[in-house]
C-alpha cells in the first residue's frame, strides 16, 4: 500500500472523529513534536504510529508474534474441544490389527502384530497400518457384505457374500450356494437370515461375521482422527520451536526432551510439551522472549490522539520501556523514544493480498472491506477517464472533476464478485476544498453519493458495486448533494440509493485499520488473557 493512501487512510479517520488503532502504521514523514521538556512532554500521533511500525518491522516481534499465536491457538483448541490437538496414541493403531485379526487369518502388516505393537511406533507406522487395513480385499468384501445386509437386494447380497468368500479363500463345503438352492433362499430375508447363522441354516456352513467389518472401519477412522490431530498439532507448534536459532542450551534440551519416547524411530514429540517450551521465555534467546513481545503489543493495540499530546507522550515511553525489555537493548529510554518515534520503513507497491485480507488497494483507490474478507490475490484496478470517453454521458461542465474506473479483481484477472457485499471507497485525491462531492456515473447519468466526506486530499464513501466514480468540485454558489450541477452538465443527477450513512463509513474504517494493523482484536484478547492465566 503506497504511503499517499495510508496517509490518507488515517487522516480521514482522525478528520471525521475517528481515533485510529494504534496498530495502523503511518508512513508520514511530518516533523515530529515529540518534547522532552520537563513538564511539558508531548508527541504526535504519527511519533507514535513511527514506533509502532518500528516494532512491526522487528524480524523478532513477528516470529515472536506467531509463537504466542501458535500456543494460544493450542490451548484454546483443546480447552474446547479436547481431542482438537491430541496426543499420538499406538494403541488406535493396535486396534485397527486387532479387529483385522479377526477376519483375516494370520495377518499383520511388515511384521507388525497386535501383539508387536509397542512404544517405538511411529505416526508413519500407524498410517501405514490404517492404509494396509483398508486395501485388504477380505476385509473391503465383508464391508461390502455389512452394507447389502442393510438393504433388500437379494442377488446383491449374494454376490458380496460371494465375492468375500473369494477373498477370504473359504472352502467350498463352508460356502452357502445360495444360487443353486433357491428353495430354501427364496427371498433377501432368507439370505440374510442364513448368513447371520439362525437355527435353520445348514450344519455345514459358518456364520459370516460381517459385524466384524464395522469394528475394523470403527478402529480405522479412531485411528486416522488421532494421526489427523497430532498432525495438526505438531504442524502448529513445531516449525516455531524447533527454529533453533532462537533457543537458549535450555531451550534447545527442552526441545529434544520434547521427543516421546526416547527411542522412537522417527522422532514423536510430545505436543503439550512443545507447547510448554513456547510459554517459557527462558527457553529463548535475550531478544526474543515471546512473553516479553506481547508485553510490547499490548502496548502498541492502544489507541492514540492525533494531535500532540501528553497521552502520547506516555505511551510512546511505555512502549519504549517494553521494547527495551523485550529487545534486550541497554540504551536509555529517551534515546529509544525518539529512534521508535523518527522510524521510517519501506513501502510496498504490491496490491495483491494474502488470504483473509480487509484492504486491497490499487493507484489513488483503497478499498476496505465491510463484513467479509478478499480472499487471496484480490487487486483494484484503476483507471483515470475524461467524461468524454465514457459513452451518453455530457460531463460535469467546467467544474473541477476526476473521473475513475474502478474494479477490483480476483488473482485470475475476473471481476470480484461483489453481490450481497458492500465496501468503503477511500480515492486519494488532491486539489479540491472539503465541499467535494462524490458521483457515480451509470448509463449516462451522474448519481450524487450520499453521506460522502472529502477530508485533507482524500473522499470516501461505500457502495456495493464498481463502474465509474467522480469526485467533483461544487460551483462556489453550490448547496452541495449534486444540487449545483444542472442536467445539461451531467445528463441526469439523482441521489445515489443504497449508500451507507456516515456512522457506516466511520465504523468501516474504523474496523478495517484495526484489522489490517492489529489483527482480529479477539484473537489479540485471547493471546493477552492466555498471559495473564499463564
Amino acid at each position: 500500500m503506497k504511503k499517499s493512501q495510508i496517509l490518507a487512510a488515517i487522516a480521514l479517520a482522525f478528520a471525521l472523529g475517528v481515533v485510529a488503532p494504534v496498530a495502523t502504521i503511518s508512513n508520514s514523514a511530518s516533523v515530529s513534536a515529540l518534547s522532552f521538556e520537563a513538564g511539558k512532554e508531548t508527541a504526535t500521533g504519527t511519533d507514535i504510529a513511527n514506533a509502532v511500525k518500528a516494532v512491526k518491522a522487528n524480524p523478532n516481534y513477528t516470529k515472536a508474534m506467531a509463537l504466542v499465536d501458535a500456543y494460544t491457538e493450542y490451548t484454546a483448541g483443546i480447552a474446547a474441544t479436547p481431542k482438537k490437538y491430541e496426543e499420538f496414541n499406538a494403541s488406535k493403531a493396535k486396534a485397527v490389527i486387532t479387529n483385522m485379526e479377526y477376519i483375516v487369518e494370520d495377518y499383520s502388516v511388515d511384521d507388525i502384530t497386535s501383539s508387536t505393537v509397542n512404544a517405538d511406533i511411529t505416526i508413519e507406522d500407524a498410517q501405514a497400518i490404517i492404509n494396509d487395513a483398508k486395501a485388504n480385499e477380505v476385509y473391503t468384501t465383508l464391508a461390502a457384505v455389512a452394507t447389502a445386509a442393510e438393504g433388500d437386494d437379494k442377488q446383491a447380497l449374494i454376490d458380496a457374500v460371494e465375492a468375500y468368500y473369494a477373498a477370504a479363500n473359504t472352502p467350498e463345503a463352508d460356502r452357502y450356494n445360495f444360487s443353486a438352492d433357491v428353495t430354501t433362499y427364496p427371498t433377501f430375508a432368507s439370505v440374510k437370515a442364513a448368513i447371520d447363522n439362525d437355527a435353520t441354516a445348514p450344519a455345514t456352513a459358518k456364520k459370516i461375521n460381517y459385524a466384524d467389518a464395522s469394528d475394523v472401519t470403527t478402529a480405522i477412522e479412531a485411528a486416522q482422527a488421532n494421526i489427523d490431530a497430532y498432525n495438526a498439532g505438531f504442524a502448529l507448534l513445531n516449525p516455531l520451536a524447533s527454529d533453533q536459532s532462537i533457543l537458549t542450551a535450555a531451550g534447545k534440551t527442552a526441545y529434544e526432551g520434547a521427543q516421546t519416547p526416547a527411542n522412537a524411530k522417527q522422532g514423536v514429540y510430545t505436543l503439550s510439551t512443545l507447547a510448554s517450551l513456547i510459554n517459557t521465555d527462558s527457553n529463548f534467546d535475550d531478544g526474543f522472549k515471546p512473553n516479553e513481545w506481547s508485553a510490547v503489543e499490548a502496548q502498541i493495540i492502544r489507541k492514540y490522539d492525533n494531535g500532540a499530546t501528553e497521552d502520547n507522550f506516555t505511551l510512546l515511553r511505555d512502549i519504549a520501556s517494553k521494547y527495551i525489555t523485550a529487545t534486550d537493548s541497554t540504551k536509555k529510554e529517551s534515546v529509544v523514544m525518539a529512534e521508535l518515534a523518527d522510524f521510517q520503513g519501506e513501502d510496498s507497491s504490491d496490491p495483491s493480498t494474502p488470504e483473509g485480507t480487509n484492504m486491497v488497494s490499487g493507484g489513488n483507490v483503497t478499498i476496505w472491506a465491510d463484513g467479509f474478507k478478499f480472499p487471496a490475490g484480490t487487486k483494484v484496478v484503476v483507471k483515470e477517464v475524461a467524461a468524454k470517453d465514457i459513452e451518453g454521458f455530457a460531463g460535469f461542465g467546467e467544474l473541477k472533476n476526476n473521473i475513475y474506473d474502478i474494479e477490483i479483481q480476483n488473482a485470475d484477472g475476473s471481476k470480484f464478485d461483489m453481490t450481497g457485499k458492500r465496501v468503503t471507497v477511500i480515492i486519494t485525491v488532491d486539489g479540491y476544498t472539503e465541499k467535494a462531492e462524490a458521483f457515480h456515473i451509470e448509463n449516462g447519468s451522474a448519481n450524487a453519493i450520499k453521506d460522502e466526506s472529502y477530508k485533507n486530499g482524500t473522499m470516501v464513501f461505500t457502495t456495493d458495486h464498481f463502474s465509474y466514480y467522480a469526485v467533483v468540485e461544487p460551483a462556489t454558489d453550490g448547496i452541495g448533494g449534486g444540487s449545483n450541477v444542472t442536467p445539461g452538465d451531467t445528463g441526469t443527477v439523482a441521489q445515489a440509493e443504497g449508500t451507507a450513512s456516515a456512522t457506516g463509513i466511520l465504523a468501516g474504517i474504523a474496523a478495517a485499520l484495526t484489522a489490517a494493523g492489529a489483527g482480529v482484536v479477539a484473537f489479540r484478547n485471547a493471546r493477552r488473557n492466555s498471559k495473564k492465566n499463564a
